[in-house]
């Protein structure tokens, strides 16, 4: 067996923009908490832990006027609505790569075309971008969902850890039924 050892190893930069904040976080409070997992990887997360972080699973765990970093795959619109409402610090960690979908996608509904959110619909970072684009417009689609056919103009932003074989799947799927989709 021939094992081959990627040149490009380590973090994406959004995750790594997001480490960098937390450690920065960790200098500077006593106390700081993260909307869960950093990353997959245990020993980073071990890593802060050690230094201090606390993972938690809601905003509700976190007590009044604490430091809460929000992760790099963003945090729904009802969370840091909740964390401002808790007086928490809130330091946004989120990758600019999903920031940019958030903005394409407003700009999208602002020009009054459907958007299609594609990914796996459970994932925190499609769960982010639905929160604050939601409406009548606007369709968060998984592999296995049915695609629903709209008027107008249908443009999609995807998860950005998904993979170029399901961008082409879905694109097809979408196609076959909507006439104008960019």
């Amino acid at each position: 067996m021939e094992i081959i050892l990627s040149k490009n190893i380590g973090f994406c930069s959004g995750v790594l923009f997001a480490y960098k904040l937390s450690l920065k976080a960790l200098e500077e409070e006593k106390e700081v908490y993260m909307l869960g997992e950093l990353v997959h990887n245990k020993d980073v997360n071990r890593e802060l832990a050690e230094k201090g972080l606390r993972v938690v699973k809601s905003v509700k765990e976190v007590p009044d006027g604490k430091t809460l970093i929000l992760p790099a795959h963003g945090a729904r619109k009802e969370d840091v609505e909740l964390g401002k409402r808790k007086n928490l610090k809130l330091i946004h960690a989120t990758c600019p790569f999903v920031e940019r979908s958030l903005k394409i996608g407003r700009k999208v509904l602002k020009e009054g075309n459907s958007l299609f959110i594609l990914g796996e619909k459970n994932h925190a970072e499609v769960r982010y971008l639905y929160s604050y684009l939601k409406n009548d417009r606007t369709f968060a689609l998984g592999k296995e969902d049915g695609i629903p056919e709209v008027k107008g103009k249908v443009e999609v932003i995807i998860q950005s850890t998904m993979s170029e074989d399901f961008y082409n799947l879905m694109k097809e799927r979408i196609i076959k039924k909507n006439k104008f989709v960019t």
